[in-house]
Order: C-alpha cells, then sequence, then structure tokens
C-alpha cells in the first residue's frame, strides 16, 4: 500500500492512498509469504471485470460515506475489523530491535498500537515498525 499524506502544519489535511492487488500471479521469487487471488481461490480472474467489480463497490461505498454523517469512532471501528492479525500475538521489528506483541488497533491519527506480553503500550507512526510474519 502507497500512502501519501498532505500535511499542513502539523496536521494531516488528506492522504493519497493507493494497493496493489495481486491477481493472477502464481510465483513469487524471495517473498514466501505473498499470495494472489488466484492463490487464494484456485481461479483466474479477468482483470478488467475485477476492476470494473471493485471500483463499483469502492464508488458505493463512498456514496454511503458522503451521504451520512458518520462519526470518526465508526470510520475507525470498521477498519480497526480489517486490520491483518490484530489481537494475535505476533513478531514486530523497529529499526533497532525485534519483538513480541498484539496488535490492539490504530489511534485516531493512524498511528499502530500494538501491546507487548509486559503490559506495555507502545504507539508507533507509519513505515516506523514492521510485523514479521
Amino acid at each position: 500500500m502507497l500512502i501519501e499524506n498532505m500535511v499542513k502544519g502539523s496536521r494531516i489535511t488528506g492522504s493519497i492512498i493507493g494497493i496493489g492487488i495481486n491477481v493472477n500471479q502464481v510465483a513469487f521469487d524471495g517473498l514466501p509469504q505473498a499470495s494472489s487471488l488466484a492463490l487464494v481461490t484456485g481461479e483466474n480472474f479477468v482483470i478488467e471485470l475485477l476492476l470494473d467489480n471493485i471500483l463499483k463497490q469502492l464508488n458505493e461505498r463512498l456514496n454511503q460515506l458522503a451521504q451520512v454523517q458518520i462519526h470518526k469512532s465508526y470510520l475507525l471501528h470498521q477498519y480497526e475489523s480489517c486490520l491483518f492479525r490484530k489481537g494475535e500475538p505476533s513478531e514486530f521489528a523497529t529499526l533497532t530491535k525485534k519483538f513480541d506483541a498484539t496488535l490492539q488497533g490504530i489511534t485516531e491519527s493512524g498511528e499502530i498500537i500494538i501491546k507487548k506480553s509486559s503490559g506495555e503500550e507502545l504507539k508507533f507512526a507509519h513505515g516506523a515498525i514492521k510485523m514479521i510474519y
């Protein structure tokens, strides 16, 4: 995922988010964790139809968000419900060390919240920590 934030002072005023989806790829040299829709489903996809479906669903969701006054807490809850390995013990790495912790969620400002087995809760900005799996 690529995220480019627009910052004014100390606040993020907007973000551009890009995603990449491995669709029909079945071999990933040197990337043992990588997967694709084809590997997960056992099917090959017509890229144009898949893109059309994704764009339709994205437009529907954006229209829902535009029509309803949605509280930040609702969006945060929706986002957190999709977090990979949330609530599961995992290994993490910063530039200087590796340690075990559990992903708890994210803050309203986008920091990841993890909890070490000692009970210590830590927050990290995007790119400052990596989950090892």
